[in-house]
């Protein structure tokens, strides 16, 4: 038990610094994947523009393109994949940083249980509820007999069913 409680501290410092590591990684997703959504959105204003500018490059007619065929043109372009595809890599790096907080808290949070159970141990031993039995030589004598009589018992039983 003395060894356990030498290792609590340790094992508890550990897993509040993975904890606290893991949360700043999850800032730090959220910030690139802001950084990403802005990009994002810079990518569609450019694309958006361009169109605009230049209808003919994209639609191959005089005809004004209306709003929903724009927003498609936009979607289709492969600057705007690679953008949403920055944007889900960044979510994914997120949803795993967060499980890793997940983890690492749980982690602390049954250290913290396991303290208040050596706590407990320690009190309980601290009151004699873990000492062996003590008997004097009248319990002994008293013991002895008991199980000499229950072993003739028995050795009578057997030699009435083997006649």
């Amino acid at each position: 038990m003395d060894e356990e409680w030498i290792d609590q501290p340790k094992k508890y410092f550990k897993y509040s610094e993975l904890l606290t590591n893991a949360k700043e990684k999850v800032e730090r997703c959220k910030a690139c994947l802001a950084i990403a959504e802005d990009e994002l959105k810079i990518v569609t204003a450019k694309l958006s523009l361009r169109i605009r500018r230049t209808p003919k490059k994209f639609f191959g007619d005089d005809s004004k393109p209306t709003e929903a065929a724009i927003d498609n043109r936009i979607r289709v372009h492969p600057l705007f994949a690679k953008a949403k595809a920055v944007i889900y890599k960044n979510t994914e790096d997120l949803i795993s940083a967060n499980k890793k907080v997940s983890t690492y808290y749980s982690a602390v949070h049954t250290l913290d249980h396991r303290k208040a159970a050596l706590e407990r141990l320690v009190s309980l031993f601290g009151q004699n509820y873990f000492s062996t039995p003590k008997t004097d030589e009248f319990s002994k004598e008293t013991v002895e007999d008991f199980s000499n009589k229950y072993k003739k018992k028995r050795r009578q039983k057997a030699k009435k069913k083997k006649e």
